[in-house]
């Protein structure tokens, strides 16, 4: 969405990274070629973006909140002083109005959300 890949420009020191479509002759099956993808994406972002701790991943159709920077500024923070957390995620399948008592409570969860999310370089340096 080129309205996304604006406001992203705009706001953030970030790198837009557009894989190259692979193909499907004999090559890796495609969980290995996802996590090659990744790897790849993350570690080319976060060499463009030399000065950067954190770096968040959303995808192109993703809306976000109003506190969208605060949260992630307060993550990268509980990051750094928790090496546990392997990421920070910004959704929640079950964040809908009726389901969020407290619109202030953090969760720490046991699967990975991969649509807006924030990995330290730290964390991928060890990976």
């Amino acid at each position: 969405d080129r309205g996304v890949e604006r406001v992203v420009r705009d706001f953030f020191p970030a790198v837009l990274v557009r894989l190259p479509p692979g193909g499907e002759d004999g090559g890796p099956v495609l969980s290995s070629r996802l996590t090659f993808n990744y790897r790849f994406m993350l570690e080319h972002a976060l060499a463009e973006a030399s000065g950067a701790d954190h770096l968040i991943v959303l995808e192109d159709d993703l809306l976000v909140s109003r506190d969208f920077l605060s949260f992630f500024t307060s993550a990268a923070d509980l990051m750094r002083s928790d090496p546990s957390i392997f990421c920070a995620s910004g959704y929640n399948d079950n964040g809908f109005e009726a389901n969020a008592v407290d619109g202030a409570r953090v969760w720490r969860g046991e699967h990975f959300m991969a649509l807006g999310w924030m990995l330290s370089r730290e964390t991928l340096r060890l990976a």
